[in-house]
């Protein structure tokens, strides 16, 4: 966590706040009803940013990670590279 930290204290607060607001008045789910490639969802289940979205497209794959939250890549890094090496090695070949 010390190094999001970090990332974190290097952001311009001005450039994150327009990120943020951006992201918050934007709603892409209708593109992704059209994804045609293979597609990783991961979520870890103690997220509070981000609710777990149980609308995804059709042949997506959604992990659930266990004891993380928004940050599930940092909490259980393990456990969500595992889930990305499967993914991928299930898919190179596509």
């Amino acid at each position: 966590m010390r190094e999001v930290e970090s990332i974190m204290s290097e952001v311009h607060p001005a450039g994150y706040e327009f990120a943020a607001i951006a992201l918050a008045e934007s709603d892409t789910r209708d593109v992704l009803a059209d994804l045609r490639v293979p597609t990783l969802l991961i979520w870890g289940d103690q997220d509070e940013i981000t609710p777990l979205w149980h609308e995804a497209p059709a042949g997506a794959r959604l992990e659930i990670i266990p004891n993380a939250g928004h940050l599930c890549y940092v909490e259980q890094p393990e456990k969500f590279n595992s889930l990305v090496r499967e993914f991928l090695l299930e898919n190179h070949s596509r």
